[in-house]
């Protein structure tokens, strides 16, 4: 909870309120628009999506509109600041500092995006320094040193003292936000950028505050019993430290056990993150009540229920909040407290596959030249194919392969696989796979988000933060820059193939961009006026419309490639974040794949209408990704779910599919196989996910290197799977192997 005075308590607390709002202009006092200009204003802080849990990034979003003939210029930074006036005014309270992502120019009313600094922090960690002004970091080094060479980087300031935990070995391949994602997660608690606009790790509270009837507007109680964390279990690769109060086994059955990825964890760091947060209870609500402005993600409350005889306080944690301002409803907040189901209080890192813990660096066979069991590897029942192993799988379609050096060292004509490892357990039946580094793209990750591919068969990369627009050739395994867009970074998110041959890259920021690759020049489309991030992903009608499926825009967007123009179509009302692309279905509608949206969107563009489809009850951050499988269903591809999704349009209903148990922000789009199986995309996941409709089975198909991966792929004629790289620096491939 922030410090305030208690002056400004009592008076946000009042039954009536005289409320004062402004936004301050690159922190400067002097330099701010008055509330008179300004026509509304949201605050989202995202943090444990599905209950609560350590080691997320709590980032904010800022979003307000005014009217304003302001000449605005490049990268300001807004501060929202509240305060409440009466005998004595309070003091102004901060609500955090945001950098504009859009550059909007002279107009009568804008529509302004802005992120806190966390946004930012998705590039990679090099430990290699900047400069003079920067020094390299070596290993060993203590977390406090790493936490200050990271901020440092990112020109943050730190607020936030760490425990003298030592890090022995330099943690390699990972962004700057996964890094102090690792370093929060130590210390029990999530990254925020606080409200005066430095990092900070936010642990879990207890305010020994309650929460008023008085204040409150609506609440809705979805659980009758507390939840209860009994138990943590860190994730380190394959290997899993798990502790608990009573010293059981670990069960991926347990409930009520966070499950976070930390490869910095030690047995001194999860004994020191249970004797913080083991045994902590909360009750899974939502609340709608007057805006204080001094809430956060993790402080802990006491309520009692609204409409209730029960006068028995609940506890609840605040796991994301909204806070919402206009001229007429005034200052209001919306505080979550949620889990995702009894059995699981979190599941955001949700339970591995493998479910015995097994040591990193030791292994029951060999590893290295034959043999069973499971090797330092960290897989289970993995083995060298040498010709004695080969020649003893008894069923030589039933492999997975994996490839640690991307090369088969001494082929031999009697067995294709010598020198490459497999996993032959019944586990991983049915698949036989291998994945493999292709062509270098860039020095830095982020350069692109999708792609297409051309009739000739060469893939067009979408440009995201990259200066050009990329251009792979599967044949040669090759990669060249194609032509520069001009539109600075965060510039597209996916693209479209017209039937012409062009390109329509999918505006993140303002501009439709147009790219022709017969003659590899680019141009800009109409522009759009839904603000950043608006836009993820596109579907193409046959009428040559491309719907743009809505993100941070509150409508639907469509671009006519025929007469090279942008409308808004209807609008959803599913909030921000709501929906990550997008599937035509046969008959004409478009399903829109649930993000933050709790439904499933349905749009039809003859009618140009949107409704709400069923709940998917799989919390925010659910889905990523949507394939049409044959009969007529839609597989929606999990992200921060633990579950597939499966949504029927004929019956309009929702199923959960079978878990994934690949932790958060698992996967990102997903290519039908010819045989009907789904492959997932991984992102985060250590696996490419394999998902058999027809069983309703999933899989773990071929590890990959860890971290932010890919943002989708596509199936080539050969057979192979091309991935788009997004965190990776090399493009994806992926051999279904016959």
């Amino acid at each position: 909870m922030i410090n305030v005075s208690n002056n400004f308590k009592t008076l946000s607390c009042a039954a009536t309120r005289d409320i004062d709002f402004r936004i301050l202009l690159n922190n400067n006092a002097l330099m701010f628009i008055q509330a008179r200009e300004i026509t509304d204003i949201e605050i989202e802080q995202t943090g444990s999506e599905g209950g609560v849990g350590i080691g997320n990034a709590v980032s904010s979003r800022l979003t307000f509109s005014m009217n304003s003939t302001f000449e605005w210029g490049e990268d300001f930074f807004f501060t929202p600041q509240v305060r409440f006036l009466g005998t004595t005014d309070s003091e102004w309270l901060s609500l955090g500092v945001y950098e504009g992502k859009n550059t909007p120019h002279k107009r009568s009313t804008l529509t302004i995006t802005a992120y806190d600094a966390l946004y930012d922090t998705d590039v990679p960690c090099t430990w290699e320094g900047r400069g003079t002004s920067i020094s390299a970091l070596t290993f060993p080094a203590s977390m406090q040193q790493m936490l200050n060479y990271v901020c440092s980087v990112m020109r943050i300031t730190n607020a936030f003292t760490c425990e003298n935990f030592i890090v022995n070995e330099k943690p390699e391949d990972y962004t700057c936000r996964e890094i102090l994602r690792f370093i929060a997660a130590s210390h029990a608690g999530n990254c925020i950028i606080d409200n005066t606009g430095k990092f900070n790790i936010k642990r879990f509270e207890n305010t020994n505050t309650e929460i008023l009837k008085a204040n409150m507007i609506d609440m809705d109680i979805n659980s009758k019993s507390p939840f209860k964390v009994n138990g943590v279990a860190f994730h380190r690769g394959g290997d899993i430290i798990f502790i608990d109060g009573d010293e059981q086994e670990y069960s991926e059955e347990r409930p009520g056990v966070i499950h976070c990825d930390n490869p910095l964890v030690t047995i001194q760091i999860a004994e020191y993150v249970w004797n913080k947060i083991g045994g902590m209870t909360y009750h899974n609500c939502m609340i709608e009540k007057q805006g204080f402005g001094y809430f956060q993600c993790g402080d802990m409350y006491s309520v009692i229920p609204l409409n209730s005889d029960n006068d028995k306080p609940l506890n609840i944690v605040i796991t994301s909040l909204k806070y919402n301002f206009n001229a007429s409803a005034g200052f209001k907040e919306t505080l979550i407290s949620e889990a995702l189901s009894e059995r699981q209080s979190a599941n955001r890192n949700s339970k591995p596959s493998v479910s015995t813990p097994f040591n990193w660096n030791e292994g029951s066979g060999t590893g290295d030249g034959g043999g069973s069991g499971y090797s330092a590897f960290g897989f289970p029942n993995i083995s060298m194919i040498t010709d004695e192993v080969y020649n003893n799988i008894p069923n030589k379609s039933m492999i997975v392969i994996y490839n640690p050096a991307s090369t088969i060292n001494n082929p031999n004509t009697n067995n294709p696989f010598n020198g490459l490892f497999a996993i032959t357990t019944s586990y991983y039946k049915n698949i036989l796979i291998k994945f493999n580094k292709g062509a270098f793209v860039g020095e830095f990750s982020g350069l692109f988000w999708g792609g297409v591919l051309l009739p000739n068969g060469r893939i067009i990369l979408i440009p995201l933060s990259g200066a050009n627009v990329g251009i792979y050739n599967p044949a040669t395994d090759t990669f060249t820059n194609g032509a520069a867009h001009g539109r600075g970074v965060n510039a597209f998110r996916g693209g479209v193939l017209l039937p012409d041959g062009r390109v329509i890259f999918v505006p993140l920021s303002s501009v439709i961009g147009i790219y022709n690759p017969a003659t590899d020049t680019y141009t800009n489309g109409p522009t759009q006026d839904r603000g950043f991030d608006a836009f993820t992903g596109g579907v193409l009608l046959p009428d040559r419309r491309v719907i743009f499926v809505p993100y941070g825009s509150t409508n639907v967007g469509i671009y006519n490639s025929v007469t090279n123009t942008y409308t808004n179509g209807a609008a959803h009302g599913r909030g921000t974040t709501a929906f990550s692309e997008g599937v035509l279905l046969p008959d004409g509608r478009v399903i829109f794949v649930p993000n933050g949206s709790p439904n499933v969107g349905i749009y039809d563009p003859i009618n140009n209408t949107y409704t709400n489809g069923p709940t998917h009850g799989r919390g925010a951050g659910a889905f990523w990704g949507g394939v049409l499988l044959p009969d007529g269903r839609v597989i929606f591809v999990p992200y921060g779910s633990t579950n597939i999704g499966i949504y029927d349009p004929i019956n309009n209903t929702y199923t959960n599919g079978p878990t994934h148990g690949r932790g958060v922000s698992a996967f990102m789009g997903g290519v039908l196989l010819p045989d009907g199986r789904v492959v997932f995309v991984p992102y985060r996941s250590n696996n490419v996910g394999i998902y058999n409709p027809a069983t309703n089975t999933y899989t773990n198909g071929g590890p990959h290197e860890s971290g932010s991966a890919f943002s989708g792929g596509v199936l080539l004629s050969d057979g192979r799977i091309i991935f788009f790289p997004y965190g990776k620096l090399n493009i994806g491939i992926l051999e279904v192997l016959k």
